[in-house]
């Protein structure tokens, strides 16, 4: 939240100058447990009970509500829904055609799925680095410079896996 607060503001703004945001979190079960299908929130000071001027709002969506009978119901429908033609709303069924059926949208996602499966696989090559770097430190292989070389992290990284202070 900080860092799209601090898009909107200059360094000398008031807090008051922030315009109405929202963040939407679309979660995959009912997080609550409680079966309803959005819940509210709002940055409350719990000693005053006083909100932060009602302009910064956080929704809770429970991505398995499933009543057809509501909006809401009919949109974590379509959200689930793999088929085009059995979604309610026209916006979503026809962006889904596009990525699943016209060849430049099937080519537009399979350019995403692999971007996000390189970074998966960036991520999963940087958590072994730091595993083995890890390994190495507790084993006493090597100088810092030597572990470094070995996993591809930098010196400053290695020092501070090994609980030391970077220079």
């Amino acid at each position: 939240m900080a860092a799209m607060n601090t898009e909107h503001m200059s360094r000398n703004d008031e807090f008051v100058s922030l315009p109405k945001t929202y963040v939407i979190f679309v979660t995959e079960a009912d997080q609550i447990g409680d079966g309803k299908p959005v819940h509210r929130y709002s940055y409350r000071d719990d000693e005053t009970n006083t909100t932060l001027g009602g302009k910064t709002h956080i929704l809770y969506v429970n991505g398995a509500y499933n009543d057809d009978s509501t909006d809401i119901g009919k949109l974590m429908h379509d959200f689930r829904c793999t088929n085009a033609d059995d979604m309610y709303f026209n916006e979503i069924a026809d962006r889904t055609r596009y990525l699943k059926e016209d060849p430049k949208g099937v080519s537009e996602m399979c350019a995403i799925m692999e971007e996000l499966k390189k970074e998966s696989e960036q991520r999963g090559e940087h958590k072994r680095a730091i595993m083995d770097a890890q390994n190495m430190i507790a084993k006493g292989l090597g100088s810092f410079e030597d572990i470094a070389e070995v996993t591809g992290l930098s010196i400053e990284t290695v020092r501070e896996l090994a609980g030391k202070k970077t220079a």
